[in-house]
């Protein structure tokens, strides 16, 4: 993580290096970043109402806009952003938590925790994308959801003699199968279905 370390072109787009690409590009993104504790002088506190947010394959930039004089950008590497989670409260936006380690000769010399709020959108997909592509850099494993518990068939072997006559008169009827539809008289050398009730032969003529 460097402070004011991303290099911008003149429409304070990040410069990429050889072999980055851009996957998430977020306006209306607000930043907020402490470290030390709290406790004055013992870190760096900052914060921008609004700017861009760029996600990387390599890092995390966020540009304030406007820029201001001690803040224009942040970069952070994806290698250095820890923990990170996506909170979802009821009364405002969603945000993005993370923990964010200073590389050397970047301006910040303590470990601290940034928070982005997307008030126009795009937390979630920034929390999940940024998970995968850290994930490729470091080899780390993804967290993935409890797994369901197996199925086990009940033993219905020691049960009563009562008990299976009931689960047996209680079983459910054979679905019937669809009965396929006579063909259609239109069609060429098709007949109407043969019915026991129908004379096969027309009665005579009435004289």
């Amino acid at each position: 993580m460097s402070l004011n370390g991303a290099q911008l072109d003149a429409e304070n787009k990040p410069i990429l290096v050889s072999g980055e690409k851009i996957f998430l590009n977020q306006d209306g993104v607000r930043l907020e970043y402490e470290s030390g504790n709290g406790y004055p002088g013992q870190g760096n506190n900052f914060y921008s109402q609004k700017g861009t947010l760029f996600l990387t394959n390599r890092r995390v930039i966020y540009v304030a806009r406007p820029h201001m004089d001690f803040f224009r950008n942040l970069n952070v590497p994806l290698t250095n952003l820890r923990n990170g989670k996506l909170i979802q409260p009821w009364f405002d936006a969603n945000r993005y938590e993370a923990t964010v380690e200073p590389v050397p000769n970047g301006g910040l010399n303590l470990v601290g925790q940034v928070k982005f709020t997307f008030k126009e959108g795009g937390g979630f997909e920034f929390s999940s994308m940024s998970m995968q592509l850290r994930s490729r850099l470091t080899g780390e494993t993804l967290p993935h959801e409890e797994a369901l518990p197996l199925y086990t068939q009940e033993d219905t072997s020691s049960s009563s003699g009562a008990g299976a006559a009931s689960s047996s008169s209680s079983a459910p009827a054979p679905v019937a199968l669809p009965i396929p539809l006579p063909p259609s008289f239109s069609e060429p050398g098709a007949a109407p279905p043969t019915n026991a009730n129908t004379p096969l032969e027309a009665p005579p003529q009435y004289q």
